[in-house]
């Protein structure tokens, strides 16, 4: 197993992170700042009131949008908070991290830039620079004394002592010119990647073991309060609303028959007396006309509620006609003797048909009767799931929100165990690198394309340049003569004189192709005012 150095030339070769920037104990004492610095490039520790509190853009700055990560401000290094916290995870000994209270502004000194920072005291001083086995260096001042980092660095070009693995993380080396060192053993890491591992599967137990409390709590809840829980109101008042409307209909069932039942029972009544008088006074007149009073009264009922095509009311008045022709044609009624036995009375058809409907109409009753014990049984179960919803969604509640408390605590170590254990991995296989987001990807804050300003300029020069290239070649292809100095272009020969002419001139307009000037040529045809010759 190897361990790790890296060095970094921020402070020997960067010139991007001198940032243009004013100080406030710059501004108030420089002689404090200066010794701030000379401290720092030592490698020795600086009390934090020596450090900025405030830092601004100087007269030259521009208006920052972003600033970098890691910049040097009058003779301080200061990083981001992002920075920082990858910082804080190596041993920086003597070192510090000093946050600049009142923040970075613009050079109005008004408005802040976004974010934390901190002034970074590097704190540590190493002597491990091996300058034999580094074939890059460059000496600087005496040489062999001090060397100075190679211009471009590349993996294993600077050499260090493996004690320089003692210690802090961070340290500068006097031999070697404004370096930077940061060392991490690995050894340390695997190991402690591994406790860590160690520690959170045990963390992972518990939390399965109280995880599953949870869930049984829970499922017992449920079982408990079934038709109770959250979510089940709307059904409970649903099955409310359609419980009452059956228990109306079999109240006013009930109550039907309980109606049809009390005349049955007063029909029933009148045959046995009826029958009753019959038995005492035999088929006599008096009994004949009290059988036919009462079927007279029950076809008065029957036709009262139905038709007079209804059977039972065609049957009761063929019983009535009959009877009647009994009575007309009965005999005269003979004395009974005193010893005479009284017989017995016999039911008759309608007696018994009578008592028949009442045995049904009292098991319908008693059938309805159950079915409206029942439904104001499950009438009562369902109010009180109602009236106790409150108390046990405030229950429930409470026990979903520590099941889910412990399901997400579960989710999470499970989460860092798996991450633990692949940089457990990655140690074990020399490939401890880690990859931190220092930037988040963002939108850019300006269109990239089309280049508005650029392509405006560009079609001004195109249209100038193709302006003047055709009115030069118009000019070019131009040969009418207009003045002497056209002569003399084309003739090489001087002129004698000038002739005028007077009149109108006659116009001739000359046929000239596309890009060509259209020219008048004048004629003259009248007489000259000079004559030449003799």
């Amino acid at each position: 197993m190897s361990d790790h150095v890296w060095v970094s030339k921020a402070r020997a070769a960067d010139v991007s992170l001198i940032g243009q920037f004013d100080t406030d104990i710059w501004v108030e004492n420089q002689d404090l700042a200066i010794k701030a610095q000379e401290l720092n490039e030592r490698g020795q520790p600086v009390p934090e009131s020596m450090c900025p509190k405030k830092i601004w853009g100087d007269d030259l700055a521009p208006h920052f949008k972003t600033i970098p990560h890691l910049i040097s401000a009058q003779c301080h290094w200061i990083v981001s908070a992002r920075a920082a916290d990858i910082l804080r995870q190596f041993d920086l000994g003597s070192g510090a991290l000093y946050p600049v209270t009142e923040g970075i502004f613009q050079k109005d000194q008004v408005t802040r830039v976004p974010g934390d920072y901190f002034c970074w005291i590097f704190g540590n001083e190493k002597q491990g620079f091996v300058a034999d086995q580094t074939p890059s260096k460059r000496p600087f001042g005496v040489a062999g004394l001090r060397w100075q980092m190679p211009i471009m660095l590349a993996d294993d070009d600077i050499a260090v002592s493996r004690g320089v693995l003692e210690g802090p993380d961070v340290w500068l080396d006097p031999n070697l010119f404004q370096s930077l060192f940061v060392s991490e053993n690995l050894s340390d890491r695997a190991a402690s990647a591994a406790g860590t591992t160690d520690f959170l599967k045990a963390q992972e137990a518990d939390a399965k073991a109280k995880l599953d409390e949870q869930d049984a709590k829970l499922r017992k809840f449920q079982q408990a309060y079934v038709g109770k829980l959250p979510g089940a109101e709307s059904s409970n008042i649903n099955m409310l609303t359609s419980l009452n409307t059956q228990l109306d209909a079999t109240t006013q069932a009930l109550a039907r028959l309980e109606q049809n039942k009390s005349y049955v029972e007063s029909m029933a009544a009148l045959q046995q007396n009826q029958a009753s008088q019959m038995g005492e006074h035999g088929a006599t007149p008096q009994g004949r006309q009290g059988e036919l009073q009462q079927l007279q009264a029950q076809e008065a009922d029957l036709t009262s509620r139905y038709t007079d095509d209804y059977p039972d009311v065609v049957s009761v008045r063929r019983k009535i006609r009959e009877l009647r022709e009994q009575i007309a044609n009965a005999p005269a009624p003979v004395a009974a003797t005193a010893t005479a036995p009284t017989p017995k009375p016999v039911d008759s058809i309608a007696a018994l048909q009578l008592r028949t409907q009442l045995r049904s109409m009292d098991q319908e009753i008693a059938m309805k009767k159950r079915d409206q014990a029942s439904i104001q049984s499950q009438l009562h179960l369902y109010q009180e799931r109602v009236a106790s919803s409150p108390e046990v969604e405030e229950e429930y509640k409470s026990i979903t929100r520590d099941n889910q408390t412990a399901q997400t605590f579960y989710d999470e170590l499970l989460n860092k165990i798996q991450t633990a254990t692949m940089a457990a991995n990655l140690e074990k296989r020399q490939q401890g690198e880690q990859f931190r987001v220092m930037d988040e990807p963002n939108l850019p804050e300006s269109p990239s394309s089309p280049k508005r300003p650029v392509y405006i300029m560009g079609g001004l020069a195109a249209g100038l340049f193709l302006g003047l290239l055709i009115v030069g070649t118009l000019e070019y292809l131009d040969t009418a003569v207009r003045t002497e100095r056209d002569i003399w272009a084309f003739t090489k020969l001087p002129t004698l004189g000038v002739i005028a002419f007077t009149g109108e001139p006659e116009l001739v307009k000359s046929r000239r192709k596309w890009f060509r000037r259209r020219s008048t040529d004048l004629t003259a045809g009248t007489k000259p005012l000079m004559n030449a010759g003799g």
